[in-house]
């Protein structure tokens, strides 16, 4: 004896099929680019000395980063915290994996209201940054982001690069 199924729940079945091969369709197209792909930047945190740093290692990829558009893991933070007794002055240094990016690349990095330092990598590079003082067991939120500006710029396109930001601390009187 043969079950016969109701001409409404075959035509249920047929739009719950339609709508789940919709679906699998859409989420699998790829994504719309212009026929380049964006940079992509790493960003390292490292402490030498008293300070501690968190995280340590890797706080911000930025995949696809392109002038003017935002791209995912532009921002990120960072936990600095002295746990000595004593204050500390802690430096901020910047250093990459490759030049590629140097003069298109930039950067905000601050402590709260205090800026320590804007502008692009090679900067940060050569000079680095500001100075923030830490008293003793204290922790400071650092705020990072990175972009490249909406002027129309040309050396990014697949370009991949680690920052790595170091933070060097001497103790201070007082």
């Amino acid at each position: 004896m043969g079950t016969r199924t109701k001409p409404w729940a075959r035509w249920i079945g047929f739009f719950v099929g339609c709508g789940l091969a919709a679906a699998f369709l859409l989420n699998g197209r790829m994504p719309q680019h212009h026929g380049t792909l964006g940079a992509r930047v790493t960003m390292l945190s490292d402490g030498s000395g008293e300070e501690t740093v968190s995280p340590s290692g890797r706080f911000l990829a930025a995949r696809d980063l392109r002038p003017g558009v935002p791209a995912k893991g532009v921002r990120g933070k960072l936990i600095l915290r002295n746990p000595t007794v004593l204050p500390l002055s802690v430096r901020l240094r910047g250093s990459s994996s490759s030049p590629d990016l140097d003069r298109l690349l930039r950067l905000e990095i601050a402590a709260g209201p205090k800026r320590l330092f804007r502008g692009g990598l090679r900067e940060l590079r050569r000079r680095g940054g500001g100075r923030i003082r830490l008293g003793r067991r204290e922790r400071r939120r650092i705020d990072v982001r990175v972009w490249l500006p909406k002027t129309g710029i040309r050396g990014y396109e697949a370009r991949a690069i680690e920052v790595a930001l170091d933070w060097r601390a001497k103790t201070v009187k007082g």
